[in-house]
């Protein structure tokens, strides 16, 4: 299995899409701030060797220095036996003074690592070295949206949803909602297509794209059908890469530390103590001031949104959808309940309906993008 980090997750994606077609030259090489001709080089490898091309030529490889396999045992044979209650810098030393072998620190303590052996001399927690990636250099081209259950007022938790550009660190909107659903993440996307515009990609986990799961829900399962959300971004040709890692959207996990740092404290000296109140505060009050405080400037100041197209209607594209089977009596079963269809004297049995749920409650049906009615009846399944 081949393994990445979050920046070949990200080269991999783009790379993937050019080939496929999906975005052209000329956008993936702003995506990953390279040179057409590199891009190209990239993904002439792709064709060639597949997704391995992400990898660095010298992954997997021999080192050069690598110890030979007879000093390795000799040295594991002494720091076993005669070196066994030394500390690993004490017994570096010893290993160079009495028996004239000489380890490198490192490799010495890798190799004590692998096996086990000798106790530590550091006093403090050495943390796992991750590669840094580098930020967008334009303002829209990628978003991250994430969500985080905390008790942001009052006793109970509430969830903030929000979105971030990556080029900046800056919080484009924010909304808390009792949990986190699809609708709270598409109400706050909706927000920032209408006061941005279009951006071109959305980093997000992967909560939610694969049903149900109860180990993450929090009053109820967290973002379930995630995938009606990737179906309205695809209207604007926004693409959604899902994180494998907290680590690997680290710019809104940190933005989040800072939030409950501070936007908890300054809601309590308000008393803030309803969603609606806390809405209005944070995208009216607090944002401005986080923004100057802690918004980068982009590397390239032209900015990479799209204006939206005054004639598109949000809230006619974003929802979520179930689809049903029209009975041959023109009705439907949804939700242990049983739909009449008002038919207006056409046959519609056999017929697929879909079911759409929007974010403000409203519910819709349709038969081949042809909206029907319902008529007030309808019979509940014990």
């Amino acid at each position: 299995m081949l393994q990445m980090n979050s920046s070949e997750q990200l080269k991999l994606d783009v790379i993937s899409r050019v080939h496929a077609g999906k975005i052209s030259f000329k956008h993936g090489a702003r995506i990953l701030a390279k040179s057409e001709s590199t891009l190209f080089r990239y993904l002439r490898g792709y064709k060639k060797r597949g997704a391995v091309v992400v990898k660095h030529g010298n992954s997997h490889k021999k080192p050069y220095n690598r110890m030979a396999p007879d000093l390795e045992k000799r040295i594991l044979s002494l720091c076993r036996s005669k070196y066994h209650d030394f500390n690993r810098t004490h017994a570096r030393e010893e290993l160079e003074k009495n028996e004239q072998i000489i380890v490198l620190k490192d490799t010495f303590n890798r190799l004590c690592n692998r096996h086990g052996l000798l106790k530590k001399n550091t006093r403090r927690k050495k943390h796992i070295a991750r590669s840094r990636r580098e930020r967008m250099s334009q303002l829209g081209l990628m978003l991250q949206l994430d969500g985080s259950p905390h008790r942001w007022f009052g006793v109970r938790k509430t969830c903030l949803v929000i979105a971030i550009d990556d080029a900046t660190g800056d919080i484009l909107y924010g909304e808390f909602s009792p949990t986190e659903t699809t609708f709270a993440c598409m109400n706050v996307v909706k927000k920032v297509l209408r006061d941005h515009g279009v951006f071109q990609l959305l980093y997000t986990d992967r909560a939610g794209i694969f049903g149900k799961d109860p180990i993450n829900q929090f009053y109820a399962v967290k973002r379930e059908g995630f995938s009606a959300l990737r179906k309205s971004l695809s209207h604007f040709n926004i693409h959604v890469i899902y994180a494998f890692s907290a680590e690997a959207k680290g710019r809104v996990e940190r933005a989040f530390r800072t939030l409950q740092d501070r936007l908890v404290a300054e809601m309590r000296l308000h008393e803030i103590w309803t969603i609606q109140e806390a809405n209005r505060y944070f995208n009216e009050i607090y944002l401005p001031r986080h923004r100057e405080l802690f918004a980068k400037n982009p590397s390239n100041p032209e900015s990479a949104f799209v204006p939206l197209v005054s004639t598109v209607d949000l809230d006619e594209l974003f929802y979520m959808s179930e689809v049903r089977v029209v009975r041959n009596d023109h009705t439907f079963l949804y939700k242990n309940r049983i739909y009449d269809i008002e038919n207006g004297g056409e046959n519609y049995a056999g017929n697929e309906i879909e079911i759409r749920s929007y974010p403000e409650g409203q519910v819709r049906y349709f038969i081949d993008d042809k909206e029907v009615q319902l008529r007030k009846s309808e019979e509940k399944i014990a």
